[in-house]
């Protein structure tokens, strides 16, 4: 621990033990220490020493970065939920003087843009993906797929073989509301390598499409971790998760001319309001190459 983190790092251990005199539930304090040890980290490293120096231009440069790096909404919004618990703290035990988190209203909040993978970097993946064997022909029909269609990572966890038809190129996605999505050639011969390979493997549950080495669907924290895995080995900048390989699908449909109802279509999308803010965001600079 450097100098000028034993301030802030003094403050997360008093409001460790706060917490815990106060009856806090262990997982419960757990989250609420890893995102303020996160948010601690950059402090450090933009010079800030202590909690009373941050303002609320430091807080939005840091959910900016969150941003960036590929984090979802929700778990941004989750660390300003814990910072603001947080400053409550501070507050009340004399620590600072203001609140940083209570300046930031809706309006003054960074929109938080849909932070996608380029083409380019999206066509890396199914050659970086990890493992041997059965197990990498899994990932890399599971990542090609991802690519191919955009889908969410429960989809994946989800998807059955009769959801495939490979000879046509298509898949059918989600459960309420299912979709059809086209496959391309990549995604087609992958996952017909890794089926055929899978069929010499002992498995548990054949309905799965993506099954583990227990035969065992694949679980959406495994898949989490194979897609940020394959990101890191094709060298890809910020952390790689479906939901920004998702993001890039929507950007590449875009920037092949495709209309937004086409695009709401294949994302899965209930509102088109939803689908609207890729274009926007490319308007606003982000993915600027999506516009025509």
């Amino acid at each position: 621990m450097n100098k000028g983190s034993d301030a802030l790092q003094a403050s997360l251990v008093s409001y460790q033990e706060w917490l815990t005199k106060k009856g806090g539930a262990k997982l419960t304090i757990a989250s609420y220490l890893t995102d303020l040890r996160d948010t601690a980290a950059y402090l450090t490293s933009r010079g800030v020493t202590n909690w009373q120096q941050v303002d609320r231009a430091t807080l939005t440069a840091y959910l900016q970065s969150l941003n960036d790096k590929g984090r979802r909404t929700t778990t941004i919004q989750r660390r300003i939920s814990s910072l603001r618990r947080f400053y409550a703290y501070l507050q009340v035990t004399g620590q600072v003087n203001h609140d940083p988190v209570a300046l930031l209203k809706a309006k003054q909040t960074p929109r938080l843009a849909p932070v996608g993978l380029t083409p380019q970097e999206a066509d890396l993946l199914p050659d970086h993906v990890p493992g041997k064997g059965v197990a990498r022909e899994r990932n890399r029909a599971l990542v090609a797929l991802l690519v191919a269609t955009g889908a969410r990572a429960n989809e994946l966890r989800d998807l059955q073989t009769g959801d495939l038809d490979l000879e046509l190129g298509v898949v059918y996605l989600g459960q309420s509301s299912r979709r059809l999505v086209p496959l391309n050639e990549q995604a087609q011969t992958y996952l017909t390598t890794y089926l055929t390979a899978r069929a010499d493997q002992s498995a548990t549950d054949e309905g799965y499409v993506f099954l583990n080495n227990r035969g065992q669907p694949l679980s959406r924290q495994s898949i989490w971790e194979i897609v940020n895995a394959t990101g890191q080995r094709a060298n890809i900048e910020g952390a790689v998760t479906p939901q920004r390989v998702r993001d890039g699908f929507a950007y590449r449909l875009l920037a092949h001319g495709a209309d937004l109802s086409l695009v709401q279509q294949l994302m899965g999308h209930q509102s088109i309001l939803t689908t609207q803010v890729y274009l926007e965001q490319a308007k606003e600079g982000h993915h600027a190459d999506c516009l025509p």
